[in-house]
Parts: C-alpha cells; structure tokens; sequence
C-alpha cells in the first residue's frame, strides 16, 4: 500500500494528475521534498553544465567565423546562465514549508523570478537586435553560409539532447523554474535550426537573379 503525492512544492499543491508521485505509504512529507529538490538541482545543473559548454563554443566560433549570429548566441546563453545561476542559489528557499510569519511560504517568489528572468532576456534581445540592424545598415559582414549552417545544426542536436535528458529528470519533479528552463531550451532548439536552414537556404540563392542585379546597380 502506498500514497500519491502531489510533485508541487509546499503550499502550491495544484492537484493535476501528471503532477502526482506514489511513495510507499511510511513515506514522510520532508523525505518527499528533499527528493523533488534533488532533481530539480540535478535539472537546473545539467542546464547550466551545457550552457557554459555551449557559451565557450560558441564565443570560439564567432570569433572564426565572424559571424554576428552565432555571437547572438553566445551573448544569449551568457545572459541565462547568470539566471540559472541564481536559480540553483534560491532553490533551497522554494521548498522552505509554511509558517505564521511566511503563511504562503517562500514558493511565492518563484513566479517573481521568472517574470525578472523574462524581463532581462527580453532587453538581452532587444540589444542584440539593435546591434545586428546597425550591422546591416553598415553592408553587413561576410561569411561562410556552409560552414556556419553545418555548425547550428550540431547545436540544435546538441539542444536536443539535453532539452531529452531534462524532461526525463522533470518527470520527478515539477515546478515553475524546471519548466521555464526546458522551455528555453526548446526555443534554442527551435532558433539553431532556424538559423542553420536560412545560411544553408543562402547557399542556393548566391548566384540568383536578384543577387545579379544587386550587383549591376552598385557597380553602375
């Protein structure tokens, strides 16, 4: 015989059926906590491993291949890593139980931290954004479309793997942090393999009419 608990964090018990665990029935509530705090840390670490991974590699590439994109990146995943960074620091004080000073716990803040997260990326972006117009308006930088394209691709497998690994570790745990985390990684995903098809897309449009005629009207 044994029980279900709920996977959600002291004072946020939310009641969805995915989000339930069984534990022998001796199992004590404090046991049931340590243990979805232990996965989380495993989660957010595996995050943090692959993205300092993925900073290096692509600061290194960036510089070889002076390509604005792939230091987009970089720029990008530096910025998150700050966060989760933060996250592994304020986990501990997630799961602090209820008390009459703190009737709601300290759960509460974790929502906080996710819209401060979403706040600095937004202004990451929008600062990269700015960067990479004025690029384009001074004619843009040359690069080797193959070569880049063949790179994002190893990075988008790469995001997969791990975006694979953490959902297996999230199904013994859940909370508002993990899955912000695993969806960030999708939208790595997502962004590698976009960039990858646009530089491998440019391959083919090298040699198009509406390059040739570029060039006719800035030699005249």
């Amino acid at each position: 015989m044994g029980v279900f608990y709920c996977l959600c964090r002291p004072g946020g018990l939310c009641g969805k059926r995915k989000h339930l665990i069984f534990h022998p029935k001796n199992a004590k509530q404090g046991e049931i906590v340590n243990e979805k705090q232990k996965y989380e840390k495993i989660i957010l670490r595996i995050s943090l491993y692959a993205g300092m991974a993925f900073v290096v590699v692509e600061l290194l590439m960036s510089l070889w291949s002076n390509s604005q994109a792939i230091l987009m990146d970089a720029v990008f995943d530096a910025a998150e890593l700050i966060v989760i960074g933060l996250s592994l620091f304020l986990t501990p004080l997630f799961y602090q139980p209820v008390s009459e000073k703190k009737p709601y716990g300290y759960s509460q803040f974790e929502s906080v931290f996710i819209i401060v997260k979403g706040f600095m990326l937004i202004s990451v972006t929008l600062g990269l954004i700015t960067s990479n117009i004025q690029i384009l308006l001074q004619g843009g930088r040359h690069v080797d479309h193959g070569q880049i394209s063949a790179f994002e691709f190893v990075l988008a497998f790469l995001s997969l793997l791990v975006l694979l690994l953490m959902r297996h570790f999230h199904k013994k745990t859940a909370s508002p942090t993990v899955e912000a985390e695993i969806y960030g990684w999708k939208v790595d995903f997502l962004c590698s393999i976009g960039i990858a098809l646009a530089f491998f897309a440019q391959i083919f449009l090298a040699d198009t009419p509406a390059k040739k005629s570029r060039r006719i009207s800035t030699r005249s």
